[in-house]
Parts: structure tokens; sequence; C-alpha cells
């Protein structure tokens, strides 16, 4: 069980313990599983034999059960109404922003089963979310998720139907254990600052990024933070005026130290068969949000079910929240799990391995990082003791996602810069000798203003956005990008956030696609299911130069995210790469001989990867490395669905290492 502590959305001076809880009588999830959606893959998972548990009648039981304990838990901040009697002092959209929405979100329901000699031992696992949302702005504040596996051993005639005759008894109990787990995670406190200064029509804030503010945050009444430095930002009221010395406040459920790493948003693209995508999700998310991790940035899969209904009651409009500093793409892999005798009688061996790629990936489409994570389970398995294979590929899965993200979290360092700049007519020009900048990069000009009492150090303010639209030697061209096209003057500076190495080549590369799928040449008489994944994240990581991948967008896109993120479809993200040159990842596998080991069998197999560079459809370059892979030991009698999937576990080793070094070799066009 682990919680997500995110930024809340609260303004103005309200104290913490004003805040108030209003929860919403539902369950969300079943609604898109495979017991309400035709389909490979749902992004919920509910076992067939539990979906007459979640039924429109039972779901609306659960839902009202949970709004039940919440009530009794959190009492005196329980607000049962949106649209009741103000309190003293408030206006009606006041009220609302010290509000959040308490929802119950549904990731699995499943059951497992391991065969015993007389009996079947079934496991139960459950994962639940509650999130606590700000229906305003669509900020979650706080998930507290909770995973529970409830096992037990029942008669192998009819265990289905005792599994759910007791289902009900362990989902009111996960339940009430997540409600407790939200109500000790719950502390708000505030973000406190003092205005020190005016800039035009806005204003100085003695509060910047240390303290736990970032751009697009809202603070006050209705003031929002158009830039923020280490230890000052300019904040921008939406309606009427500030006053130098007044205070400010902004509410948050987290340490502010948290508050000022990069922000991530999960989008799980792949997973594995039976395995639901919110579950991985929700994995991510808490390997993100540990001590050393960033500021995870969830989203309420059924906000607009919940937020509509919530402002109508109110009679108030929403807003929109600020995009994440960066997007996590998230896929996983479990491979087959190979068992087989050993040395010792009645002992026997399995292997069950999980692989997790990672790209991080900037609003402007760039992976700035790759990581893979890799976790086997290895169990000695005598007689019928063995563990659910489920439960296994479970533990390897979120080992690997755990790896993944620690890769992620010791590795990946964003820098903000400043970088020199001269007007040039309509345009500006950038100095980057570093090549940090790429087209469709945005930035943003500020200009010195001065020494400001109460700050430390000179303090510079927003001019204007550019967007980089070209690359000329070591200067990057910009367009004007925001409502303005100011004279830039001398000392102007642009200010950007560079994550991920420099790139020795100016242009963007992306997978080559094929009738709209991304595209590999596999020439062995060997295949490889984990390929693809394992080609793009390994040349992602190791090339040289800036690259996309060519499905983003529309992973992005099925999340739906345009009526909660302010200007998210205006990211190159949002937009399908268009790569001068795209790359085709090259695989070829052939078995070499095999060797008799004592009573075992080795097979061998020439690998050749590699990657070719095209242009309009014409190799440009490309470069490959081969390899002779001797393959683990196989037991002499092995079947050959044995030996192909522990063939298919060296493979992953193997490609991996090959794929990486392949792509660090191969030289960028400049």
């Amino acid at each position: 069980m682990a919680a997500v502590a995110l930024l809340s959305a609260w303004t103005g001076t309200a104290r913490a313990e004003d805040l108030k809880i209003y929860p919403v009588a539902g369950l969300f999830g079943p609604e898109i599983s495979g017991c309400a959606l035709d389909g490979p893959a749902p992004p919920v998972r509910i076992a067939p034999a539990l979906c007459s548990q979640f039924g429109s009648g039972q779901q609306a039981a659960w839902g009202q059960q949970f709004r039940s304990m919440m009530v009794a838990r959190f009492g005196a901040s329980i607000r049962d109404r949106l649209d009741g009697p103000l309190p003293d002092g408030l206006t009606r959209e006041a009220m609302v922003s010290q509000t959040v929405v308490a929802s119950l979100h549904l990731s699995r329901a499943d059951l497992w089963t391991v065969p015993k000699q007389s009996v079947i031992e079934v496991h139960m696992p459950i994962t639940l979310s509650l999130m606590l949302t700000n229906v305003l702005t669509g900020e979650v504040l706080l998930v507290q998720n909770l995973s529970t596996n409830v096992q037990g051993l029942m008669p192998q005639a009819g265990y289905e139907a005792q599994a759910v005759a007791e289902f009900p008894e362990r989902f009111n109990q996960a339940i009430s254990t997540l409600v407790e787990a939200a109500a000790a995670n719950f502390r708000p406190s505030a973000i406190e600052g003092v205005v020190r200064g005016r800039t035009g029509r806005r204003y100085v804030l003695d509060v910047g990024r240390r303290g736990g503010l970032r751009e697009g945050d809202p603070i006050g009444a209705d003031a929002s933070v158009v830039f923020a430095d280490a230890d000052y930002a300019i904040i921008e009221p939406a309606l009427g005026s500030l006053t130098v010395g007044q205070a400010l406040s902004r509410q948050i459920a987290q340490p502010v130290e948290h508050l000022e790493r990069p922000s991530m948003l999960v989008v799980t693209a792949d997973a594995p068969q039976g395995v639901a995508a919110s579950y991985l999700t929700t994995l991510m998310e808490d390997a993100l949000g540990g001590p050393q991790g960033f500021a995870v940035v969830p989203v309420n899969p059924s906000l607009p079910q919940i937020r509509e209904p919530a402002l109508t009651a109110a009679g108030v409009a929403g807003r929109l929240r600020r995009t994440p500093d960066y997007f996590l793409r998230l896929s996983v892999a479990a491979l087959d799990p190979i068992e087989a005798n050993t040395n010792v009688a009645g002992v026997r061996r399995r292997v069950q391995e999980a692989r997790a790629f990672v790209e991080v990936i900037n609003p402007e489409g760039r992976v700035v990082f790759a990581s893979q994570g890799v976790d086997q389970r290895i169990d000695e398995i005598v007689g019928d003791m063995a563990p659910s294979s489920e439960q296994r590929r479970d533990a390897a899965l979120k080992n690997a996602i755990i790896r993944a993200a620690a890769e992620l979290s010791e590795a990946f360092k964003p820098s903000r810069l400043r970088l020199e700049i001269d007007p040039a007519g309509d345009e500006v020009r950038i100095s980057d000798p570093g090549g940090v900048l790429t087209p469709g990069a945005d930035a943003v000009v500020v200009r010195r203003v001065g020494r400001v009492s109460g700050i430390e150090g000179e303090v510079w303010a927003p001019v204007t956005d550019v967007e980089v639209t070209a690359i000329d030697g070591t200067e990057a061209v910009a367009r004007y990008a925001g409502l303005e096209a100011p004279r830039i003057q001398r000392g102007d500076q642009v200010a950007y956030e560079a994550a991920g190495p420099s790139s020795r080549s100016r242009r963007i590369f992306a997978q080559c696609l094929t009738d709209g799928l991304p595209a590999l040449s596999v020439r062995g008489a060997v295949a490889q299911p984990l390929l693809q994944p394992i080609a793009e994240n390994s040349f992602a990581r190791e090339f040289s130069g800036a690259v996309k991948i060519a499905s983003f967008h529309q992973e992005l896109r099925r999340m739906g995210l345009e009526s909660q993120f302010d200007g998210i479809g205006a990211l190159g993200a949002y937009s399908a790469p268009n790569p001068e040159i795209c790359f085709e990842p090259v695989h070829q596998v052939d078995a070499s001989a095999e060797q008799a080991q004592g009573r075992h069998a080795v097979d061998a197999y020439d690998l050749t990867i590699g990657y070719v560079l095209k242009k309009e459809n014409q190799r440009v370059s490309g470069g490959g490395l081969q390899q002779r892979l001797s393959a683990t030991a196989a037991p002499a009698n092995a079947s050959a669905e044995y030996r192909d999937r522990s063939l298919q576990i060296d493979l992953a080793t193997a490609v991996t290492e090959l794929a990486r070094q392949a792509a660090r070799d191969l030289d960028p066009p400049l």
C-alpha cells in the first residue's frame, strides 16, 4: 500500500483545517473493464467470474459504502453538498476551491489458482485507489493505492462459486483499509509568500521553486505563477491588483522539497496480456513518488463523470491544470516462464522474467532519458508447493518497474539554463553551443528587473515566449510564440530547462513506419517478440541525436487529456513526429550449432543487431554488431517449447546489449 501526495490547487488564505472533502458515492473502473467492454486489453482487469459483483446495482452499492466510510472516518472535514449554504465570507468559487472530491477507483479484481493434490489454492488480488481531486482545476491532491491478495484453500469442485461468495467481504475490507490509510496520509499544509515588488502588470513574490512554486501554479485568490526561479516567482492576478507586502498562500499536501522536483505524468503504452494498464500505472506512480523521486502528476480517469455534476451543482466554471514538465512512457512485458526438473529428485526450478521499458519525454516530444528495469523470480518447487504463476509474474513486473524508476531517479537530472540572445528582424537568434535546443522547443525570454527588497540576488521577469524553428551552426533560430513580440534588449536571455544529453545533430529522428506501424527488418529464422520495445528503447537511450517515439502522440491522445490540461494539444508531444531521417532496427538470429554438456544441451546462435537510417525510404547510413550466443544449457530431454522460452530470456539480455552499442556507435547526420 502506498500514497502519492501531490500538489493541490487550493488557493486563498484558508487554513488547513478549513479544507473540506466531498466524497462521491461511486465506484469507477468496472465500466472500462472486460465486463463492460469488448477488446483484447481493457484498462481495468476483472476476472470473468467476478463480473456479477460489479453490475450497475452492486457497483452503486460499493460506491455508497465508500461514501459512508469516508463520512465516518473524516467527520468534520466532510462537506455534504456543493450547492448548500455558503460559509460566511466565501464566494461559491472560493468554497469549491477549498473542497476536494474523494473518489474510489478499481484497477483489478482477479482470481488466481494453484492446483494442489486435493484442493485449489485461490488468490484474490484487488487493487484500489482513492483520489482526492480539486474539482475546480482537476488537480489530484492525493492518491492512496492499495493492493491486497487474500488467499485460501477451496474445494476443486465449485471453488469459483465459493470465491464469488467471499468476495463482498474481502472487497469491503479493502475499501475500509484504503480509507484508513488515506486518512493517515491526508496532511495538508500551505506555501506562504509575500509580494515584494512590482514589474509592469505583474508582481514579485518571495517564494520560488525551492519553496515549492512552479509555472502555472495558482496562488492567492486569483493569481497564478507565470515564471519561477529558485527563490522568487513572478505572479499575475487574473482580476484586480495586488499590493506590496500582501501575503498569499497555496495549499499543498506533501513536503515542499518534493515540489521542486520535475513533474511527470505516466503514460502506460503497453501491458502484458491479462494485466491492467491502470494497475501498472499505479505501480510506477508509487515508485516515482518516493523520497528521491519526482512530483507525480496522476490523472483522474473519471474526472469528466465526477467534475461536471459537481461544478453544475455548485454553479461555477472549472479551470484547466498546467501541463507536466515531462511525460513518462511505460511499456511492460513478461516473458513466458520456464520450468524443469533439477538434479534433486522431486524438485523443479521455475524462472519468470519481466522487463519495464521507460522513456522520459519532454513537452516537445523528444526522449530525454530511457531506461530498462529487469527482474527474475526463481523458485525451487517441491511437490505441489508451487506459488501461483500469476503471483510470481506480478512480483517480477513490480520489481522491474521499481528498478527502472530507481535508475531514473539516480541518473535523470534536468538543469535550468540561461542562453544569450540577439534580435534578428522578426526572429530571435539564441546562442546554443551545447546543442540543447531542437526545432519545436519552447523557451521564455527573460529580462533583468534588478534588485528587489526581501529577495536575494537579481530578479528576472518573463518578456515573451519563443519557439525554435531551425538550427544554424551553434545558434538556434526562434520565432515569437507569445501574444506579444516586444523589442529584444541588450542583456535579455532565454530561460530553458535542459534534460538529457546534448544532440550531435540538429535533426529529429524517429522510427520508420510501414503502413502506420513501426518498421522492423527481421531477417533470421528465430523471431523475438520483445524486439520492438528493446530496439526502440535502446536507440532512444544511446543514439546521439534527438529521438522521438513514433507512436507516442497516439498513446497520449487516447488518455483524453484536453479537458484537463491547459494547452496540451499545442505541445509537440501531442503531434505526430515528422522526422527528416528515420531509423529501422535490423534483427537476424539464426541457429548455429548444438553442443552436449553432460546431461544438458547447449544451443548456439548467430546474432546480428543494428540500425539503418533512412531519408525518404533511401538508406543514409547504418551499422550493426554480430555476436555468437551460447544459450543457457537446457535439459537434454527439454521440449522445443522450453528451449524457445529459455532462448527468449537469453535474447532479451543479449539483444539489449548489442542494440545499445549499435545505437551508440552510429553517427547521426549533422
